[in-house]
């Protein structure tokens, strides 16, 4: 590894394997996606079925999926639970989870691929998520560990004052290299996307985004950005020497030559915040090219306080899953 820059590094789980009978499971069309993965041509419906195991009340399973997905309940209350799934027009990725009163019982991922016209199933069963949880919460123990016996470097208050006195000129000089600049407060509720542009969050600039796209995109974020929503990057960069911020549970799907990165400099220490729950994880969706083990990188001088909690990656072109490793 680089000794100035530390990546973050992953965790392949290539082998998904099915235990019969040992917990309840989701059927696709009847089939079972745990072992091996299938497709399905894109004008068939899609049925999913709940496989119960005999032991679990069958009025605690929760079953739930991704916003832009829809569950349309088929079954009567005296059957087995069976739903419909419709998904969103384009290239579109939906998870499918399936919890009793307490537990995670299994998750479907299901991949449309518009050019191909085929739907791609995979799940993931009991075992190997309990193997993932125990392990994040592993390394999120030794990540806080880490954090506590650290002290991040800070800038010193002449220094900050020096770059306050900066003239006029200069700064209108600096943010004439950007194609769009954000200053104060920016909230946006409806989607946002931008196409080769350079962009910059300036130092006292804070952009919420519900929605966003960037397409051949550089983004400087020397203040506050802050992703509530579903994020997509084809052949962007997002570089933080401020602070970026991404809400539990949001996709972010990244095609081509893309990274976030936290950077750091004698003045500055970049600190990103990629936060999942245990049962509302960040998904992180890769086309598989060469640079994707690098999408997320937190340079040697960006902040300690950096955090990358319950967040997977999904790399579709591979049927691979990834989960963060410190």
């Amino acid at each position: 590894m680089n000794s100035l820059t530390k990546t973050i590094s992953i965790i392949v789980l290539l082998a998904i394997v099915s235990t019969v009978g040992a917990s309840p499971i989701l059927l696709v069309n009847d089939n079972d996606p745990t072992n091996p993965i299938f497709d399905l041509p894109g004008n068939e419906k899609i049925e999913i079925t709940i496989k119960d195991d005999g032991k679990t009340e069958k009025t605690d399973y929760k079953i739930k999926t991704t916003e832009e997905a829809e569950l349309v309940l088929l079954s009567q209350p005296d059957e087995p639970k069976k739903y419909l799934l419709k998904l969103p027009e384009g290239n579109s990725l939906a998870i499918v989870d399936l919890y009793s009163a307490t537990e995670h019982l299994y998750q479907l991922v299901v991949f449309y691929i518009a050019e191909q016209d085929i739907t791609t199933f995979f799940g993931i069963d009991k075992e190997m998520l309990d193997a993932m949880y125990a392990e994040l919460a592993k390394r999120e123990a030794e990540l806080l560990t880490a954090e506590a016996d650290s002290v991040e470097a800070t800038a010193t208050e002449s220094m900050q004052e020096l770059i306050m006195d900066d003239s006029e000129g200069g700064m209108a000089m600096f943010m004439e290299g950007y194609d769009l600049v954000f200053n104060g407060v920016n909230k946006y509720t409806d989607p946002c996307s931008y196409s080769g542009l350079s962009i910059l969050v300036t130092e006292d600039g804070y952009v919420a985004f519900n929605k966003l796209t960037l397409e051949n995109c550089t983004v400087d974020v020397n203040g506050f950005m802050e992703l509530n929503s579903d994020v997509n990057l084809v052949d962007s960069t997002i570089n933080v020497l401020g602070n970026l911020k991404a809400k539990e549970g949001i996709t972010i799907t990244e095609t081509g030559v893309s990274s976030i990165i936290a950077n750091g400099d004698s003045l500055n220490a970049g600190e990103i915040a990629l936060d999942g729950k245990l049962f509302n994880r960040i998904r992180v969706y890769s086309d598989n090219v060469a640079t994707d083990a690098e999408f997320i990188i937190v340079e040697e001088e960006s902040s300690h306080n950096s955090t990358i909690k319950y967040l997977i990656f999904l790399v579709v072109g591979a049927m691979s899953r990834y989960t963060t490793n410190d």
